[in-house]
């Protein structure tokens, strides 16, 4: 196997199309942003708030997203309401502003464009003759903890049998937050699952640089630990609690989430959200089951 001192076998330019189409996509509309990912993404908006519901097609399948792993690390409460609050039929929904929904439309639509290139780029390699030992968006499946998600790029080496995992980012943060590590790490065990490969390491790649992330007996340890506490949320009645909240670390995280309107409410403006939801959840049940 590789030494961990080894460079990336896939050098930062490689990705230059993706930071490119980050860079297109920030200066399009939110309706042209929905027109081009409507395929991707379930969306509804909740009348008279300035709040829309989201759900993705592996949500719709009924396992837990690889990219909510960085919801639970970010804010168990958080992880919790995405899963709980419009009921068991109609889990993984996220709910955001316009803002937010942009910034996630924004990703959706960059991942697409990657992967419509990488998969140019090998079919055209393999049209001669060459393999390219590139992988890109495949649907990961790990029936013992429900976990899937779609990995953005896999590097197999053909010779020293190992992979190496690659996470993209729309961001431009010049250093490495927890919920990406947790997300790249649950990636390299969906590898390592599904394709019976060894995972070397991976690598988090945003339109700042490129951070190597060790994939070794400590991190499968972690991530296993980690699964097993996101089970454990997911089941519970009622909310982690405040203690278990990102407002304990940052009270920042609070400001920019997305279930702000229904968390750590007084009693009052909790319950009126929640009726509004409940109000429209025959609506939002029915887009999002479709």
């Amino acid at each position: 196997m590789l030494s961990k001192e080894q460079p990336s076998p896939i050098p930062y330019r490689f990705f230059f199309p993706f930071i490119q189409s980050v860079l297109y996509a920030s200066k399009l509309t939110l309706s042209e942003l929905l027109l081009l990912c409507r395929r991707e993404l379930k969306i509804r908006e909740v009348r008279g708030t300035n709040l829309y519901v989201v759900r993705s097609r592996l949500h719709k399948l009924g396992f837990i997203n690889v990219s909510d792993i960085s919801s639970y690390v970010y804010c168990p409460r958080r992880f919790w309401y995405m899963y709980r609050l419009l009921g068991d039929e109609v889990k993984g929904v996220i709910i955001c502003d316009r803002y937010q929904l942009r910034r996630l439309l924004v990703g959706t639509y960059a991942h697409l464009c990657f992967r419509n290139f990488v998969n140019y780029l090998t079919s055209k390699l393999r049209s001669l003759g060459a393999d390219p030992h590139l992988y890109t968006e495949d649907e990961l499946y790990d029936y013992e903890y429900g976990l899937a998600g779609h990995v953005d790029l896999v590097y197999v080496d053909p010779h020293e049998d190992y992979a190496v995992v690659y996470e993209l980012k729309s961001s431009y943060r010049r250093r490495v937050h927890d919920t990406y590590i947790a997300q790249v790490l649950s990636y390299c065990y969906l590898v390592e699952k599904a394709k019976d490969v060894v995972v070397d390491r991976g690598y988090i790649v945003n339109c700042s640089g490129m951070w190597r992330i060790p994939y070794a007996g400590d991190e499968r340890s972690l991530i296993r630990d980690l699964l097993k506490e996101v089970r454990r949320c997911i089941i519970k009645d009622e909310p982690p609690s405040e203690e278990e909240s990102a407002r304990v670390e940052n009270i920042n995280k609070c400001r920019v989430c997305g279930f702000r309107c229904i968390c750590l409410q007084d009693l009052e403006t909790e319950k009126k959200l929640r009726s509004r939801l409940v109000e429209e959840f025959p609506e939002i049940r029915r887009v999002l089951r479709r």
